[in-house]
């Protein structure tokens, strides 16, 4: 009896390392679902939704990812408090596919939020365009927006 015991607990102790690596391989294929985890498959994508998430008057409309053997794209498309749709695409090689740095991340989307915004601006007509005005600079910024100049006050002359 010991003998057997003896034989099954080598044979699993020989399996189990090929058994955890299996399973290390399927969780950075994406065999299995996306859990909303920052590691395997999904973790980039869930780390930039999390950076977006976090981010208070910006919210997700759509989100898309291209799933391959690894996973080359996915991008979002926001929403800043009302405004209209900006796309923030993240492709497979860039450097914002690669880095783990939430502030780089999150520098990545203000910018592709006021590069979508500055367009926007260009494209209208140029009395409109001196009137525009791009809020989002910094993550302080989308925390907390700059107000609006006051109106000056009335001088009493007609």
């Amino acid at each position: 009896m010991k003998m057997i015991f003896k034989k099954l607990s080598l044979s699993f102790l020989a399996i189990l390392p090929f058994a955890i690596a299996g399973v290390a391989c399927a969780w950075q294929i994406g065999l299995f679902p996306n859990w909303g985890l920052e590691s395997g498959y999904y973790g980039q994508f869930n780390r930039v939704k999390h950076v977006i998430e976090s981010m208070p008057r910006v919210t997700i409309q759509k989100e898309w990812l291209h799933e391959d053997l690894t996973l080359e794209d996915f991008g979002f498309t926001l929403t800043v408090e009302g405004s209209n749709s900006i796309d923030v695409m993240f492709w497979d090689g860039s450097f914002q596919m690669k880095t783990r740095d939430k502030s780089q991340i999150r520098q990545y989307i203000l910018e592709s939020i006021n590069s979508n915004n500055a367009s926007q601006a260009t494209s209208c007509s140029p009395r409109l365009r001196s009137n525009v005005r791009l809020y989002f600079t910094t993550a302080s910024d989308v925390l907390h927006p700059p107000q609006p100049p006051e109106p000056p006050a009335p001088t009493g002359h007609t």
